[in-house]
């Protein structure tokens, strides 16, 4: 009798189980259900506030401009223009008024609105929901080698301070997609910049290239001097005009920096001729620009391709201290070479005044590390505007770089 008892109960305990398990795998298959991917709607006013569905997807075209006029981003996102007065402080950084592109979430209190810009593309994303939205950007893009930074802004008060990082880039051979990892609080919204620095090179290069072309119509002695470095650079870049594959990132840094070095032979050579009055202010000061910008993008295409992720955090305002604003400036390494003689450093203009004024120095970087320096900005008055140059200085292949970020 205790036998039978004693397998009765065993019998109830595993009906009870398998009854209990099976409610479980029931609600979890329920939760896992994801909506699907709709379009956002171009009407007017504020997006419903619906419940955030799990798992989030956004899903941005760069590669498929949508035919139509462009609405207006604060349209189709439902966030309030500025006043007539006030300038909202993502104009500072990037307008959206491009091409429109072909966006889309599953979320309908996350609208998404993208388009077209001069070396890539741009989108917003706000979150109107009363929840902490965790989402999975996926950006189909072309061939090239990306950065992309990340705007973050209170969409109550478009005019306060926001954030800016930069996030790791990508390298694309063909057409391939990018995917990020998006976190909006509520009430929150980021402006996400993708900038294709190979093709940005390549239009740099051009520039420059007509320049001196326009020089040496003019000036032919000194056009014959520009052109030596600059055909020298035409066959660095050539190396890598037809594309960069992501498993060739790391070899075609040698020519990316053999480049930076042509760029500034021009640029001494540039500043020569201007100061002994042998180039007028006008045409030297346009060849200064164009080397400058070519500089800035091969700069970037060789961080971008060693995976060096550089950022740029502000610190609270002070109370006590209110025209002073403490910056951090570090870099990390997120690729598999090692990088030496870093060096970072600020600076601004001769109004606002850097503490300390040396730059930190540092012997190497390797993959897996980051580097900082902390610096404190004295302003003349009280601003939202912070006139700040980080400066951070590498070697790589023997040849240094020197990449600038300007928050704004």
């Amino acid at each position: 009798m205790n036998f039978l008892r004693i397998q009765q109960e065993r019998a109830t305990i595993i009906f009870r189980l398998g009854i209990a398990f099976g409610l479980v795998a029931v609600l979890v298959w329920l939760g896992r259900m994801p909506e699907p991917i709709r379009a956002q709607s171009d009407a007017a006013g504020p997006v419903p506030n619906t419940l955030l569905v799990r798992p989030i997807k956004v899903q941005v075209d760069a590669t498929s401009p949508v035919a139509g006029e462009n609405p207006g981003f604060e349209s189709v996102c439902g966030i309030s223009p500025a006043a007539q007065d006030a300038r909202p402080v993502w104009e500072r950084w990037i307008t959206l008024s491009g091409d429109r592109l072909s966006a889309a979430c599953n979320a309908e209190s996350l609208p998404v609105f993208a388009v077209r810009t001069p070396d890539g593309a741009a989108l917003c994303i706000v979150n109107h929901s009363e929840s902490k939205a965790a989402a999975s950007l996926s950006i189909k893009l072309g061939g090239g080698v990306y950065t992309i930074e990340r705007f973050g802004f209170d969409t109550n008060n478009p005019e306060t301070y926001p954030s800016i990082e930069r996030l790791e880039g990508v390298v694309i051979g063909g057409k391939g997609s990018a995917i990020k990892p998006v976190w909006l609080h509520p009430g929150s919204a980021a402006i996400y910049r993708i900038t294709n620095r190979t093709e940005q090179t390549m239009r740099a290069f051009k520039e420059v290239k007509q320049q001196q072309r326009d020089i040496q119509a003019s000036r032919p002695a000194e056009g014959r001097r520009l052109q030596s470095p600059i055909v020298e650079c035409e066959s660095q870049i050539s190396a890598f005009s037809s594309g960069i594959r992501p498993d060739k990132r790391y070899e075609v840094i040698k020519h990316v920096h053999r480049a930076l070095l042509t760029v500034a032979h021009a640029q001494a050579l540039t500043r020569n001729f201007q100061g002994e009055g042998r180039l007028s202010g006008e045409s030297g000061g346009k060849m200064a620009q164009k080397l400058n910008g070519l500089e800035e993008a091969l700069t970037e295409l060789s961080a971008c391709c060693l995976n060096l992720v550089p950022k740029i955090e502000m610190g609270p305002p002070d109370p006590v201290r209110q025209n002073a604003r403490d910056v951090t400036i570090s870099i990390s390494n997120q690729g598999s070479q090692t990088i030496t003689s870093i060096k970072i450093g600020a600076s601004a203009p001769k109004e606002s005044r850097v503490s300390p004024e040396e730059q930190a120095m540092f012997t190497s970087l390797g993959p897996g590390q980051s580097v900082s320096a902390k610096f404190t900005v004295y302003l003349p008055a009280v601003s939202d505007v912070l006139p700040l140059t980080a400066d951070i200085a590498y070697f790589a292949a023997r040849v240094p770089a020197h990449l600038r970020l300007h928050p704004i």
